[in-house]
């Protein structure tokens, strides 16, 4: 998996550079990021998409497309700490995938699981 992402997205009539701001590997889904160099606005971009969300000037995210307020979904993933493959003490990791209502479906509650020393909780987004 790459830094950087190519999503040949504008703003301002340049192209914006996306960098991956989720690097936890049992994270379902990757999240980039990209500031534009002229109005400042910051956009995040989530694997997969063609389209980005985008901060509005009351600082929630939008879609870029749809102009609509974006959700985010919580996914737990069971940690797998326990003496036996994919057994544990009940604990999770938590991520928080943003997503458009008008445009895209909403996602499951339960993700992959956690390895043994996962205890880093990603910053929260939304």
């Amino acid at each position: 998996m790459s830094n950087q992402h190519n999503a040949h997205i504008k703003c301002c009539e340049d192209n914006l550079e996306f960098k991956l701001i989720q690097p936890k590997p049992w994270d379902d889904y990757k999240l980039y990021e990209a500031t534009c160099k002229n109005c400042k606005t910051t956009y995040i971009l989530k694997q997969g998409n063609s389209f980005a969300y985008k901060k509005n000037a009351d600082g929630e995210w939008e879609c870029a497309r749809h102009k609509i307020l974006v959700l985010a979904e919580t996914v737990a993933h069971p940690v797998w700490d326990g003496p036996f493959p994919m057994s544990g003490s009940g604990k999770c990791e938590y991520e928080e995938i943003p997503y458009c209502p008008e445009c895209e479906e909403k996602l499951l509650d339960v993700g992959c699981g956690v390895g043994t020393g996962t205890n880093n909780f990603r910053k929260k987004l939304f």
